[in-house]
């Protein structure tokens, strides 16, 4: 009877000590880092998203529910938290790497998942279709560049309208509608043109439209006038 009494007063004991370092270790958070590089926008909601958890005590809260709130914001690709005493709660966070501009819509990521319409200071296409999807767009996008690459040239952006007919532009400026069909021959008949106009107008090209089946019009830039006159 003595013995089981005294496992119970040692059980006791032993709870009550560890009840005594759980409430001595789980002190009031006194400071949350955000450890990223995060556009102003993306700073700001991420503190909201914290202000919705407001994580008071280190040992309370729930580190899981924490990340996972964070995670459903849509551009994140890794969210770390983790607890450093005596009462910080650290987060690392990671964005998605963008690779084109969805309309006015938001980014793209590499595999077509769309991100909040975040203002980002990168340097992407933009994909602007009515009737593709973004994976498609990507799709589309992508054979497109690799054709003008041959000649180091950039498509800066690619639209489509609700014919499902696409065009681009480059990062010169130059225009060409290339319709809803063959685009990769149209594209080829494209830089075939662009390169030899190139080699023998002096006159730049401003828009090409390669919707004809055996043709291709053709528009230069307005020839510049001289200010003044003859006196």
């Amino acid at each position: 009877m003595l013995g089981k009494l005294g496992a119970v007063v040692t059980l006791f004991g032993l709870a009550a000590v560890a009840g005594w370092i759980y409430v001595s270790l789980d002190r009031p958070v006194r400071n949350v880092e955000v450890i990223g590089s995060l556009a102003p926008a993306e700073a700001a909601e991420v503190e909201r998203r914290l202000k919705e958890l407001n994580p008071r005590r280190l040992l309370s809260t729930d580190l899981g529910a924490l990340r996972e709130h964070l995670l459903a914001l849509s551009w994140p690709r890794l969210v770390q938290v983790r607890r450093v005493w005596p009462d910080t709660i650290s987060i690392r966070i990671e964005r998605q790497l963008v690779v084109a501009k969805w309309g006015g819509e938001g980014y793209l990521t590499a595999g077509g998942k769309l991100v909040g319409g975040l203002d980002r200071a990168v340097s992407v296409p933009l994909l602007d279709c009515e009737v593709a999807s973004p994976q498609k767009a990507l799709e589309v996008y992508r054979y497109l560049q690799d054709i003008a690459s041959e000649d180091d040239l950039e498509i800066s952006a690619l639209a489509e309208n609700a014919l499902g007919e696409w065009r681009l532009e480059l990062a010169s400026g130059v225009r060409a509608q290339l319709g809803a069909e063959a685009l990769r021959s149209r594209m080829r008949r494209f830089m075939q043109v662009h390169r030899h106009l190139a080699q023998v107008n002096a006159q730049p090209v401003r828009y090409l439209d390669l919707r004809y089946t055996n043709g291709v019009a053709v528009r230069f830039d307005e020839p510049q006038m001289l200010a003044g006159g003859r006196g």
